[in-house]
């Protein structure tokens, strides 16, 4: 039967037993049930289009939103919620709970004190992690990355443009549980002196530090011609090379030319040596020339005392004496080394031919 007027019930309604009831001393609703705890309590699922709420919401059991809810302010969820469609909150969401989102999350900003990802993520824009961060498997990083220090700056950088891992200065990449081997672009060596007294350097430098017990080894399996290890100053002079292979060596460069080379048997100097303080040869020196007064030489008689004998043929004046035999050919005077207690004394032609025999000692 249809009624076309409106009905004015000022004293409750009831529909059916449970169904629809209306208590008008505690102006409560009751839908599904027939006591009514809140303004509209509603046992069973409810279907609408929108839903605007602009006070508290608590939703404590199951929830399915199959289209769009705007919520003015807070909403707090205790219970399993599903969203179908869009929902839009303008305020704040509190979930006491795990929230579960099985498509994409879109966001402008996350503030949180943990933060587990098991799946895929994509940071789109810039990220900044003020805490810890556990990744369990890949992460991938599509733009640039800063790292910050103490001080809260960026201290380590991976700028994607440059293709590079970025140390800025006083910023150290260390290797080993005892942070034994450090990498780092420093100024603190600018007041350190070696142990002569002089400055190490004067203000920045690259200082690779072995902080540790151990030893820095470097290990090359390069054997080319070019060197194993090579340096080179800001003109690519070089400085050292060292080779390695059957015919492993090092030398040393001044002003880019080669200047001292290890051998098979020794060393090569290639230019002149320059000894400030003694030179100890525990071998032959071989030399074409050898210059200075040789006053400080020892095993060598600097002074001699002789005497001098004079021989007339076969006849000898004086005894104990080592004959000389003198005759006058050449342009300059030379000595001939001893024979059968001989020495040959070459005048300045013309000369005289004289038999002279001198007794050395001394």
């Amino acid at each position: 039967m249809a009624v076309n007027k409106n009905f004015v019930v000022k004293h409750g309604l009831e529909v059916n037993s449970d169904l629809i009831l209306a208590d008008s001393t505690n102006k409560r609703v009751g839908i599904g049930s027939t006591i009514p705890d809140y303004t509209l309590d509603v046992i069973g699922g409810i279907g609408a289009t929108d839903i605007y709420i602009s006070g508290l919401s608590t939703f404590v059991g199951f929830s399915t939103f199959q289209d769009s809810i705007g919520v003015q302010k807070d909403i707090t969820i205790a219970g399993i919620s599903t969203v179908v469609g869009i929902a839009t909150f303008r305020s704040n969401v509190f979930i006491d709970g795990d929230l579960k989102v099985v498509g994409d999350i879109v966001h402008d900003e996350i503030t949180g004190r943990n933060l587990y990802i098991s799946g895929l993520s994509t940071f789109v824009g810039m990220s900044t992690f003020k805490s810890d961060i556990f990744v369990a498997g890949v992460s991938t990083f599509s733009g640039d990355i800063d790292i910050h220090g103490s001080a809260g700056v960026t201290s380590v950088r991976w700028d994607q443009s440059q293709q590079s891992i970025e140390f800025l200065d006083e910023t150290k990449a260390v290797f080993g549980t005892n942070n034994d081997l450090q990498i780092s672009h420093t100024n603190s060596l600018k007041d350190q002196d070696d142990s002569e007294g002089e400055s190490v350097v004067d203000g920045w430098t690259s200082y690779i530090n072995e902080n540790g017990t151990g030893g820095l080894v470097f290990k090359s399996n390069g054997n080319s011609g070019e060197g194993a290890y090579q340096f080179f100053d800001t003109s690519w002079r070089p400085i050292v090379r060292l080779f390695s292979g059957t015919s492993a060596r090092a030398v040393l460069y001044h002003g880019g030319l080669d200047r001292f080379e290890t051998t098979g048997i020794g060393v090569t100097v290639h230019g002149s040596v320059g000894i400030l303080t003694d030179l100890s040869v525990g071998g032959v020196v071989t030399a074409t020339s050898f210059t200075g007064s040789g006053a400080n030489l020892t095993g060598i008689a600097t002074g001699l005392t002789a005497t001098i004998g004079i021989q007339s043929g076969t006849t000898y004046i004086g005894s104990g004496i080592t004959a000389l035999g003198i005759s006058g050919s050449n342009s300059s005077l030379t000595i001939s080394a001893p024979s059968s207690g001989f020495s040959t004394i070459t005048l300045p032609s013309p000369g005289v031919s004289l038999g002279l025999a001198i007794a050395l000692g001394g």
